[in-house]
């Protein structure tokens, strides 16, 4: 049995201007959420992740880089 192979993705976060960025070159929007408790807002990348995860993405760290932040992900490769 032959072991299993993952490819990765990495998605780059930026609060500032509230967009993401993935390493295959695909980009979107982050939405604002009112926090139902305080008067602030923030940028969010549930919808991004969710997304990803419809497509078979398994987000396995984040990093910190530079304002932002840095998701890496990996999904099982086909076995064809």
């Amino acid at each position: 049995m032959a072991a299993q192979g993952w490819e990765y993705l990495e998605v780059y976060v930026f609060p500032d201007p509230e967009e993401w960025m993935d390493s295959t070159g695909r980009v979107g929007k982050m939405p604002m959420v009112q926090s139902r408790t305080a008067s602030y807002r923030w940028p969010t990348s549930v919808e991004a992740l969710n997304t990803l995860g419809a497509e078979g993405w398994e987000l396995v760290s984040t990093v910190t880089a530079g304002q932002g932040y840095r998701l890496l992900l990996k999904r099982p490769l086909d076995a064809d």
